[in-house]
């Protein structure tokens, strides 16, 4: 969730699969995950949302080490809840929870 690709070619073809479906179904949508490329994991997209969820957007260590760089941090944090409301947008991925 470090770009807004995420949500505008992976959620855009998660929306557009339901909107062209006949009865509205929702396709399952997976994350890719090659942080590690010795060990790939790939996640459903829910469970990847709500593991950046926890580890930045509520996580005291992300937000006291992102504050101190100052205007690029807040850009930084500001993005990164950007992304994540437009990812929900596309692909409905975020629980009501997180937006409390």
């Amino acid at each position: 969730f470090d770009s807004d690709d995420y949500f505008q070619f992976h959620g855009g073809m998660i929306a557009t699969i339901q909107a062209l479906s006949k009865d509205g179904t929702k396709p399952k949508g997976y994350f890719g995950d090659t942080q590690n490329p010795d060990r790939p994991k790939v996640r459903d997209i829910k469970e990847e949302t709500l593991r950046v969820y926890r580890s930045r957007v509520v996580n005291p260590k992300w937000l006291d080490s992102i504050r101190k760089h100052g205007y690029k941090g807040a850009s930084e944090m500001a993005a990164t809840v950007d992304y994540m409301f437009g990812f929900d947008a596309t692909a409905d991925v975020v629980n009501d929870f997180m937006y409390e």
